[in-house]
């Protein structure tokens, strides 16, 4: 609950919030078209013209997003932190010695790709890293 909680307040800073409604058929055509048992929560226009969407399908949490055209670019569902591959949490634990963790997701790209990707805090700043599934490939993302 707390991470639901901090995703949603990071999400409302970083992008604006519109209604379901107002969003572009074809980007809800395509999020229906793919998550058909999904119900959007919200919404929001990224900085790069895209549309993210936070939704649920039974009780799971998910972010999709999709360009102006309707093609699906990744989807992220929220994980426990604890299902973070051990070698990101090492490496976390060496480079960022204090951090909190946000939250952890796994992400699916539309290139098939899947990766983990932990947002965290450390002194006053939000940053975060990301790897495969297994903990390989690290590289800090923002």
């Amino acid at each position: 609950m707390k991470n639901l909680l901090l995703i949603s307040l990071l999400f409302s800073c970083v992008f604006a919030y519109s209604q379901v409604s107002d969003l572009p058929q074809t980007v809800l055509t395509a999020q229906k078209d793919k998550y058909p048992n999904s119900k959007i929560d919200d919404w929001s226009l990224t900085d790069d013209g895209n549309y993210s969407m936070d939704f649920y399908i039974s009780t799971n949490f998910y972010t999709s997003v999709f360009d102006k055209e309707g093609i699906w670019k990744e989807t992220s569902e929220v994980i426990a932190d604890e299902d973070a591959p051990s070698q990101l949490k090492d490496y976390l634990s060496k480079n960022y010695p204090g951090y909190k963790v946000s939250y952890t997701e796994k992400v699916q790209t539309s290139g098939s790709s899947i990766f983990i990707r932990v947002t965290f805090f450390l002194n006053g700043n939000t940053s975060a890293v990301q790897s495969d599934d297994k903990g390989n490939n690290i590289k800090v993302i923002k």
